[in-house]
């Protein structure tokens, strides 16, 4: 019967129904080529993804520098296309508001923070603009 608790098995998944422990099975000969499927597919999107951008993996960019009123104040970059960009932390002589800047950078995937306030970046290069 399926899903009945059969007083005759035992070992593993004995007791739990049709399929094991989680109602899985063992993989079968095709997963190899899925996990190799998956990889190429995220490096090719990864490589998409920086076509035309620096080294970095974005463009250069200029920005004005901004004090942000949140989370008790900080630093930011709203760049001349609008987007803005949370650089952690700037150079002292760097922060004046209204400041323009040209910016290398690369962006800081997967990390979270508390300020909610434009994308992370770790800036490589920052300097003023005349």
């Amino acid at each position: 019967m399926i899903g009945s608790m059969d007083p005759r098995r035992t070992g593993p998944g004995a007791g739990r129904g049709a399929g094991g422990a989680a109602g899985l099975q063992a993989p079968g000969p095709w997963w190899p080529v899925l996990i190799l499927a998956l990889a190429l597919l995220a490096a090719c999107g990864v490589q998409a993804g920086r076509e035309g951008a620096g080294e970095a993996g974005m463009p250069d960019f200029e920005a004005r520098v901004v004090r942000v009123p949140l989370e008790g104040g900080f630093w930011g970059l709203v760049a001349d296309d609008g987007r803005r960009f949370d650089p952690g932390a700037l150079p002292r002589e760097l922060q004046q508001e209204g400041l323009r800047v040209r910016v290398r950078a690369e962006p800081l995937g997967g990390v979270a923070g508390i300020r909610m306030w434009g994308t992370p970046v770790r800036v490589l290069e920052i300097s003023p603009l005349p």
